[in-house]
């Protein structure tokens, strides 16, 4: 928390007694923050051989951002408070099945696969459907893949808000005044 003091001419007695007046101000704003991103990637792979391979990786994140600023300005006195906080959590799990006995082909392609799949998901997740597409394209020359079967599911939320909030009092006499 940040705390900023400066000195402001304070009023005299004699600036109350020709009517200048006397003010207070007080500002406040909070803006919070908060996305949620989840990831889910299903694939089912079966090779030339009769081998099944699976993968099912699942992603999620969370993160939550608030600031909040206050002023204060009244006669003689400046004071400025500032806070941040910030927090995430991010939890990812993979799970990988392997039924029969890959030979050495058969993993390079496979590999392949994944590589490709990981590519395939970051343009899915950026909406680029074009060249998401032009990589799902280059699966179908592996020859030792029979069938494959990929789910990808991607979501996005995003929450904003802000509050701001101004109070002044003011009295020509010298004396505040409840708001």
């Amino acid at each position: 928390m940040e705390l900023t003091s400066l000195p402001t001419p304070s009023r005299s007695s004699s600036d109350l007694q020709a009517g200048q007046g006397y003010a207070t101000l007080e500002a406040s704003r909070t803006r919070v923050t908060a996305s949620s991103q989840s990831q889910h990637l299903e694939m089912a792979l079966v090779t030339a051989e009769g081998d099944r391979v699976t993968l099912s990786m699942e992603s999620q994140a969370l993160a939550l951002a608030v600031d909040f600023t206050q002023v204060q300005l009244e006669p003689g006195r400046f004071a400025r408070h500032k806070g941040e906080l910030s927090a995430g959590f991010q939890e990812r799990s993979l799970t990988l099945t392997v039924e029969g006995d890959l030979n050495e082909q058969e993993q390079k392609d496979l590999n392949k696969v994944l590589k490709t799949l990981r590519r395939m998901m970051h343009h899915f997740v950026n909406d680029r459907l074009k060249p998401m597409m032009a990589k799902a394209r280059k699966l179908a020359g592996l020859e030792t893949v029979a069938g494959l079967e990929v789910e990808m599911r991607y979501a996005r939320q995003v929450l904003v808000a802000e509050q701001t909030q101004v109070e002044a009092t003011y009295d020509r006499r010298g004396i505040l005044e409840q708001p």
